[in-house]
């Protein structure tokens, strides 16, 4: 049995009510860790700022589950104390075993798993959920600046034994908007313009300043476009693809 239940950790750190923290010190004698699946033990050792020997208190303590919580390998930490013992224990996060996606034609595939893999969600990486909910919402994103405003994306997460989960990411690309009219033209007061589009968007106040900006540096603002798209590794050639999520 534990001692005393020293801090208790889930995304973040508090305390329970019913174990109030021990704030005497003691020397560390021994560190025993439980709930390891995947990661080795030498792993919790070197990310802990403690060790054998060291004189803790809870400030200590917690600072060692911040530590462990920052590598992004658990979901759940607990640190607790038997005797003279330091007991960690882990909840680890499930690595992913497989990706799958459906649905998709406008962006290839391979495109996608290179642009998750750089996200950080690949095969045996360890599983955030925040980073698929991230690449969810970027993936619809890009979507939308092709035009296809009305496109989906759905996800599940399985679970797979031996703490792992598989990803099916399913795409529903919709239909490509396509403008070839600008339909009314509004005067928003004496300031600006509202467009509406013949795909029915009607989204955007244009300033009179704005438009004759686009109309006097037009070459100048198209090269600047040319340049950003360069930069950024994309191509205007649909034949190519660079899809690209951030981590």
């Amino acid at each position: 049995m534990l001692a005393a239940l020293l801090v208790i950790v889930q995304a973040s750190i508090s305390v329970p009510a019913h174990a109030q923290p021990q704030t005497q010190a003691f020397v560390i004698s021994d560190i025993r860790v439980e709930g390891l699946q995947r990661i080795s033990a030498g792993s919790v050792f070197a990310a802990l700022p403690v060790g054998v020997g060291d004189v803790v208190n809870e400030y200590a303590l917690r600072q060692a589950v911040r530590s462990l919580f920052v590598t992004g390998n658990f979901d759940d930490i607990r640190i607790g104390r038997d005797g003279n013992v330091l007991v960690v224990m882990v909840t680890e996060r499930p690595s992913i075993s497989e990706i799958n996606i459906d649905g998709n034609k406008a962006i290839e595939t391979e495109a996608l798993l290179e642009g998750l893999k750089g996200a950080g969600l690949a095969v045996g990486q360890v599983f955030q959920r925040s980073t698929l909910e991230g690449m969810q919402l970027e993936l619809q994103r890009q979507y939308v600046q092709q035009g296809r405003y009305d496109a989906s994306i759905e996800t599940e997460v399985l679970p797979e034994p031996r703490n792992r989960v598989s990803i099916n990411i399913d795409v529903d690309e919709g239909s490509v908007a396509t403008i070839e009219h600008i339909n009314a033209i509004k005067p928003v007061g004496h300031y600006a313009l509202q467009l509406v589009f013949d795909d029915g968007h009607d989204t955007g106040l244009y300033a009179w300043d704005y438009l004759h900006d686009l109309c006097t540096h037009q070459e100048a603002r198209w090269q600047d476009y040319l340049n950003r798209m360069e930069a950024a590794g994309a191509q205007r050639d649909p034949d190519v693809q660079v899809v690209q999520f951030q981590p």
